[in-house]
């Protein structure tokens, strides 16, 4: 959704909100580990203006009642080289785009309070690991050898080291 986005800075005696870019408003979500970002590039230039992912504590909300724009802040954004905290405010166009992306957003955020942005989905298949002895892990390795060119890696290998003990050294 096209955008124009602003950061809001306090400099000194200053404070007030600054111009980041104009651009594609994008809430990107990882395929594996499902968890979402906040991607935005200006248009000719195409520079990052917002890099962030959305975590479970953040709220996003209407700046001072305007339908078109929306407030949030992020502890780490990477628009620049660095992680900073921003506070950012998003104008939309139209009253329904600002209103779609301030649903995507919370469906997000919501996703993360439950756990469900990928963290529960490692920790289930860590707990679906075992411990073996190393006796145990050779022989499952052995059991576990694919096929190469018709023979097996295990098989493979005994063979190169036939070979290898076969070759004699020249002797100076």
């Amino acid at each position: 959704m096209r955008a124009k986005l602003y950061r809001f800075f306090t400099e000194k005696d200053e404070t007030g909100w600054k111009e980041r870019g104009i651009g594609e408003m994008k809430i990107m979500k990882h395929k594996t580990n499902k968890t979402c970002r906040v991607v935005m590039r200006r248009d000719k230039t195409f520079k990052l203006c917002a890099n962030h992912a959305i975590s479970g504590n953040m709220e996003i909300t209407q700046h001072m009642g305007n339908e078109k724009a929306l407030v949030w802040s992020t502890p780490s954004d990477y628009a620049d080289d660095e992680p900073k905290q921003e506070t950012l405010c998003v104008r939309f166009g139209k009253p329904e785009s600002a209103a779609d992306f301030k649903k995507i957003f919370e469906e997000c955020v919501a996703a993360c309070k439950s756990g469900k942005d990928g963290s529960d989905k490692l920790a289930d298949d860590l707990s679906t690991l075992k411990v073996t002895d190393e006796k145990d892990s050779k022989k499952e390795d052995e059991k576990d050898c694919t096929e190469v060119n018709g023979e097996k890696d295990s098989e493979k290998d005994k063979n190169t080291e036939k070979t290898e003990e076969s070759v004699e050294k020249p002797e100076d």
